[in-house]
């Protein structure tokens, strides 16, 4: 009993982390774009860069994060974390060249895994080896819950106060409570990182090929959808107060989704889970072209959210599923990587698209394709379920 309050603290303290830190950080970024764009007058593809670069670091820093586990306990990681991404955050809010913020961008994203994510995955999964879908989804619903909060305080900030002063308290209140939560709540007394031996190389599970493929897919189709969000909210004159809120309950929609999708995992598996999460990206893409029509609104929010649990979700599981305890910390960081290479190419993508032919709709119906690719590679595919 003692051992599972212990667990249960763990997966409070890693939900309030991720909301405060990755909730704002990733999942709050559009609303930045415009601003920022506006007021700089910097084309959109080269702000959205911030978030690209955010997201190729943080790709780097997740492959190589099996190895600084064998060298550096989970909880120190985090700690060190937690202290510097609300520094480099809050340092956004002074008027930067591009090229430093592009440099903080850097910085946090080499930053960001070990705090989000693919700690708390190695954390969880310690503490829950059986329940592992559902203690996960209810960790991972924090940064759901915090992108739904503070996309309706960072929008009223921004609209009345700039985006630097946005940054600035974001990145204040990051660090206050991402250092408290990380000292007092995470307790990795359970964490077993099994150090490899010099002439022992990483053990291929098999199946690793289509699930890194997967994983790919899964980060670069969700954020097609979600990023363009906000900015064709705003494009079509719908104002920054409904798209901030449009936001808000497509993070509150996501936090509920990712506990429904993590007990569904535990019920019917991996392949039936992650099939609903891709069929709804090919609806929710759908949609975001109509995004106009505020009576689909409810239909649009549920879509979108059921499709974005399955971006930081379904990496980590589909590692779980053909991995053992050799090989899981190496296999979750590589499939986190690629994750988040597909991630930070979304942003950059349709941006750039926009700046060229001033529609992101071409990126939503690529949106379509790349998921019927991923669906078919996931239904031919035979179970590998590691042993």
């Amino acid at each position: 009993m003692k051992e599972n309050k212990k667990g249960w603290i763990n997966v409070i303290g890693a939900m309030i982390i991720l909301g405060t830190v990755y909730g704002c950080v990733i999942n709050c970024f559009t609303l930045f774009v415009v601003p920022i764009s506006k007021e700089r007058g910097i084309d959109r593809e080269y702000v959205s860069l911030i978030l690209t670069i955010m997201f190729l670091s943080y790709m780097v820093s997740s492959s190589l994060s099996g190895k600084v586990y064998e060298r550096i306990r989970l909880k120190r990681a985090i700690i060190v974390s937690a202290l510097l991404v609300p520094l480099f955050y809050f340092s956004l809010s002074f008027s930067l060249p591009i090229g430093l913020m592009y440099l903080l961008a850097l910085l946090i994203g080499l930053l960001l895994p070990f705090m989000s994510f693919t700690s708390f995955s190695v954390l969880i999964s310690s503490w829950f080896p059986y329940n592992t879908g559902f203690a996960t989804g209810i960790a991972f619903m924090g940064s759901g819950i915090g992108g739904m909060v503070w996309s309706v305080v960072l929008g009223r900030v921004i609209e009345k106060r700039g985006y630097s002063a946005s940054f600035a308290l974001a990145g204040s209140v990051m660090l206050v409570v991402a250092l408290v939560v990380s000292i007092f709540f995470i307790d990795d007394s359970k964490v077993v990182i099994t150090k490899k031996e010099k002439n022992n190389s990483y053990i291929k599970p098999a199946g690793l090929y289509k699930t890194l493929i997967l994983s790919f897919l899964v980060g670069i189709t969700p954020l097609f959808v979600s990023q363009a969000m906000v900015p064709k909210a705003l494009d079509a004159g719908l104002g920054g107060a409904y798209s901030s809120s449009l936001n808000a309950f497509f993070m509150a929609g996501l936090c509920i989704m990712k506990v429904v999708m993590g007990k569904s995992y535990d019920k019917f598996g991996i392949k039936k889970t992650l099939f609903f999460g891709l069929f709804s990206g090919f609806v929710a893409s759908i949609l975001t072209v109509f995004i106009t029509h505020k009576e689909l609104a409810v239909l649009y929010i549920f879509f979108l959210s059921t499709n974005g649990t399955i971006q930081s979700m379904a990496p980590t599981l589909l590692a779980k599923r053909i991995s053992d305890e050799r090989n899981y910390t190496s296999t979750n960081g590589l499939c986190v990587a690629v994750n988040y290479l597909g991630c930070a190419l979304s942003p950059l993508i349709l941006n750039i698209v926009y700046e060229r032919v001033g529609s992101y709709n071409p990126v939503l119906i690529a949106d379509l394709g790349l998921i019927v690719i991923a669906s078919i590679i996931l239904v031919a595919e035979r179970n590998n379920q590691a042993k």
